[in-house]
């Protein structure tokens, strides 16, 4: 009888540590490979190629944004690539933060599709790094999109 109290209690140990909230599902973890950043209607606002959006007053209210309306957990210090959109020059600087200092930068014109953005930029890789931009050394390259077909130009 001791041995089944024993089992049974080892098995619920096993059980209630196992659906502890400490574990986190890897199906929930979205690793992010393009961020674009722009500003609609004085809003800051970050898309991602897995498809989350963040709007806020400024970076950091953004990317909350985006934290808590992901359906798992955004990890923006995984992207490569990050897209200037309409107006997000001025908050480039402020991602530093979040991106690695590595992660490619150009400025985008009619880029809707953020994954094939990706798979496109995997390929034609823009020459300019956040740090290189933090530290003005280069000019931005230019993601320019129309009608399906993409284009990088690299000044």
């Amino acid at each position: 009888m001791k041995r089944i109290a024993l089992f049974a209690a080892a098995l619920a140990a096993v059980l209630f540590l196992g659906k502890s909230k400490d574990r986190t599902d890897i199906a929930k973890l979205k690793p992010v490979e393009v961020v674009r950043v722009s500003c609609i209607e004085n809003q800051v606002r970050l898309e991602t190629d897995t498809q989350n959006i963040g709007k806020g007053n400024n970076i950091r209210e953004a990317v909350a944004d985006l934290e808590k309306t992901a359906a798992g957990m955004i990890f923006l210090d995984t992207a490569d690539f990050l897209l200037i959109g309409a107006g997000g020059e001025g908050y480039v600087l402020q991602l530093k933060d979040f991106l690695r200092p590595g992660c490619l930068i150009c400025q985008e014109y009619g880029t809707e599709d953020l994954q094939k953005a990706a798979a496109y930029l995997r390929i034609h890789k823009p020459d300019l790094t956040l740090l290189e931009y933090e530290a003005g050394e280069k000019t931005i390259p230019i993601l320019i999109t129309e009608e399906e077909r993409m284009e990088l130009v690299q000044t």
